[in-house]
């Protein structure tokens, strides 16, 4: 046994993983510091991997230990069909398989590094920097069999409340499968961004319905990720060009020459709402550009395999239709975009060029600023009001209570024997040599802290 160290952590592995876990180990080690969070769990006791060694199969073997599926995986040997299903206890969380579990995964079947790139970008939402990766790419293996392998980004409705309005979000599924023509040694790995996804609802249906000899086709199953989520696009589309509409329809009805209207901060936001939605439809058209790369990829993969003889005529029109029929619903997703983009593009413009050629409305739009800056001009006027009164109140008062407190010391006698009214004492020195140096401790303190204040201001005035 001998221990490694990453980041911090250590973590134990026996001699005989450590050949087969080193290809991924020193992947793993490379891209690890450029991750902003985990992508997969620290524990191994809170996995969540299910597990098809037999098609059909009524009910997937769950495993909620990682370490018992890495031992599942080596000692036993590989079926003929391995559909391996792993999720996310939420789509911001990371897979609920350990890194070592992951690695004996992908070494043991010889997974190219470039599924993990995929994995790793699990456990936090889509980014926007990644919308344009992620599409299919195929390999012939030496021993016949091909890999392949995509990350599918989709929208996804949910509502906050029962009654409530439908919003979108966007989250991801990756997907690997090695096709052996020979039909041994085949393998399926989906990686879901939360449980109970409808993806692993249907996946569980299909394999439970399955042929004998294992999946009907080597694309049913990728057929299946697609019709579970390409559809989502039209209505997460549909959706934003309503909020688009409904905004501008608002704002251009708006009587912008009422002061009242636009010094509204609702009405203004209404104004400027439409150019707010320009950030959400940007990566729409990478996310759904790389699920049409992915799908023309299959496409040019059912032609490869037809001129091998790997597959028949049927399998391939059937799978030609539907890359087809996919392929046309896709391209009119982008041409969506595109128009909801011009029209927001549009409506930006529109935004920007009224003020310039209409003088009520500048005019209004300028009323809107001079009101909140009245409003924070009276709130200012109104604390300054309130320093006067209390500082003159003070002044009032001050000499008075300083009389009153040095004729209070000890330090004088109004009733002095020998025909004396008034005496002082001869420890009088003592007021000032107490008084003196806090006075000057004061003023120092004072004016330490005014220097302090106005160097600040002078440096964040020179980097603005």
């Amino acid at each position: 046994m001998r221990a490694f160290t990453w980041r911090g952590r250590s973590e134990t592995v026996s001699t005989a993983d450590q050949k087969s876990d080193l290809p991924s180990r020193n992947h793993y080690k490379a891209i690890r510091p450029l991750l902003q969070s985990p992508a997969f769990i620290a524990s191994h006791e809170k996995s969540d991997i299910r597990l098809y060694d037999t098609v059909p199969q009524p009910e997937p073997v769950v495993f909620s230990d990682s370490d018992v599926f890495r031992t599942h995986i080596s000692s036993t040997p590989k079926p003929q069909t391995r559909i391996v299903s792993i999720c996310c206890r939420s789509s911001l969380d990371p897979l609920s398989i350990t890194e070592s579990a992951m690695r004996k995964l992908t070494d043991t079947y010889d997974i190219d590094d470039s599924f993990i790139d995929h994995a790793l970008l699990f456990g936090d939402k889509p980014r926007t920097s990644d919308s344009g990766h992620g599409g299919m790419t195929i390999r012939e293996r030496e021993d016949g069999a091909f890999d392949m392998h995509y990350r599918f980004t989709y929208s996804e409705g949910y509502q906050v409340r029962l009654e409530g309005p439908t919003k979108f979000t966007y989250r991801q599924v990756c997907v690997f499968h090695r096709y052996n023509p020979l039909g041994t040694g085949n393998l399926w790995i989906f990686l879901h961004a939360r449980p109970y996804s409808e993806l692993q609802t249907r996946l569980e249906r299909e394999i439970a319905t399955a042929p004998s000899d294992g999946v009907p086709n080597w694309f049913s199953l990728h057929l299946l990720v697609f019709a579970t989520y390409i559809g989502n696009w039209r209505w997460c589309l549909r959706n934003l060009g309503e909020r688009i509409e409904e905004a501008a329809d608002i704002a251009l009805t708006m009587d912008l020459s009422n002061p009242k209207v636009v010094s509204n901060t609702e009405s203004l936001s209404l104004l400027l709402h439409p150019q707010n939605l320009v950030s959400a439809i940007t990566p729409f058209s990478c996310q759904i550009g790389v699920t049409l790369t992915t799908i023309r990829k299959m496409a040019e993969a059912n032609d490869l395999f037809l001129s091998k003889g790997l597959i028949t005529d049927k399998q391939h029109q059937k799978l030609a239709d539907e890359t087809a029929s996919y392929i046309s619903n896709l391209e009119g997703y982008m041409k969506s975009v595109e128009t909801l983009e011009k029209k927001v593009k549009g409506y930006s413009d529109l935004v920007r060029l009224i003020p310039a050629n209409n003088e009520k409305l500048a005019t209004t739009l300028t009323l809107n600023n001079q009101a909140r800056m009245l409003q924070l001009t009276d709130a200012s006027v109104e604390d300054n009001t309130n320093v006067f009164v209390v500082t003159m109140v003070t002044l009032v008062y001050l000499p008075s209570s300083f009389v009153s407190a040095f004729l209070g010391m000890n330090l004088f006698d109004f009733d002095a024997p020998e025909d004396r009214d008034f005496a002082a004492s001869k420890k009088f020195w003592i007021f000032f040599a107490a008084t003196l140096p806090l006075t000057c401790l004061t003023l120092g303190f004072w004016y330490f802290l005014s220097k302090h204040r106005k160097r600040a201001r002078m440096q964040f005035n020179q980097v603005s």
